[in-house]
């Protein structure tokens, strides 16, 4: 293996001249040698790609028509040549040693993605490392591990041959993007490594129109879920095993439940329809006693066994509904 590989850090950019030069600039000071930033951008309405016109030769950039933050990362990684990829948000920065931490781990072929902790600022509060960071993933599944987590954009550091493996990123949705892309890396046969270090800052802000600021409705949730298991389930590339199926059917099963409350749509049969498929004999566990708890302190435990006794009465019908199709 090339012993100084290069390094592709992908920027997508929608309406980002407020922040995007600081993302680039953290890229281009990386005091790892050898990399190369390309940043498209996805439509934008202000003035970034005078910004990114700005960095001439330093920088490759292209400009499309707006298709989201996925197409533009997709878009990103087909012009990149680098044998490992860092993608980057263009609000967030990259710590100066992020990619010289990094690169060693994934040149001695011990994983596929390493990732870190991080940072938040930009909120007006001072810099402060991310109250909820990842816990290590030695000795777990890595599907059940990237299930049941959510690793950030800038944390990971990943194999170019893993990204081709999984195709990048699934266009087809708009929200819980990264989860979607590491629980298909995972499922696709990725080794994974964890660092103890803050080598990255995110940024929280109040902008209009952040994608992390709209508000998910629980029917939009299991469209998230519900996406992730039929691409999961109709590719060979994906390891969906047993034991993964029986907890993505775990995550599935409430998120059926939450948006059964809102009515019996399309997409909870659809879920329903998968959840039969995937695990007939109902054998996957889930628990809802956190949600009964938070409820119960919240609005009275009387109060909150009468709200949830439609969902139950839910859950109860789709579960004999396996055990007879079973």
């Amino acid at each position: 293996m090339n012993n100084n590989p290069l390094v592709s850090i992908l920027i997508p950019c929608y309406n980002g001249e407020q922040f995007v030069a600081e993302a680039i600039e953290s890229a281009l000071e990386q005091t790892y040698p050898h990399v190369e930033v390309i940043v498209v951008d996805d439509g934008s309405r202000d003035n970034s790609v005078e910004v990114l016109k700005s960095y001439g030769d330093r920088i490759r950039y292209e400009a499309g028509p707006n298709q989201g933050a996925c197409a533009a990362r997709n878009r990103a990684f087909e012009l990149s040549s680098g044998e490992f990829i860092q993608y980057l948000d263009a609000d967030d920065v990259l710590l100066p040693e992020k990619l010289e931490r990094q690169v060693p781990i994934l040149s001695q072929n011990v994983a596929d993605l390493t990732f870190c902790k991080g940072n938040i600022f930009g909120d007006g509060k001072p810099l402060r490392p991310k109250k909820s960071q990842i816990g290590c993933p030695e000795g777990k599944d890595p599907f059940l591990f990237c299930l049941g987590q959510g690793l950030s954009t800038e944390g990971p550091l990943i194999r170019r041959s893993l990204v081709e493996r999984v195709s990048g990123f699934d266009e087809m949705i708009k929200r819980g993007q990264e989860w979607n892309f590491h629980v298909r890396l995972a499922a696709a046969g990725m080794r994974i490594h964890y660092s103890d270090e803050l080598l990255y800052n995110h940024r929280h802000d109040d902008r209009p129109g952040r994608i992390t600021k709209l508000k998910m409705t629980a029917e939009d949730s299991l469209s998230q879920v519900l996406r992730l298991g039929e691409v999961l389930e109709s590719n060979p590339v994906y390891e969906f095993h047993e034991s993964r199926r029986q907890a993505y059917c775990a995550r599935l099963a409430p998120a059926i439940l939450s948006a059964a409350r809102q009515g019996n749509s399309p997409v909870v049969r659809q879920g329903i329809q998968l959840l039969h498929r995937l695990d007939p004999q109902g054998s996957y566990r889930y628990s809802e006693s956190a949600l009964v708890d938070a409820l119960s302190k919240r609005i009275g435990p009387v109060t909150a066994e009468v709200m949830l006794k439609p969902v139950r009465a839910v859950r109860n019908l789709f579960r004999k509904s396996a055990r007879t199709t079973g």
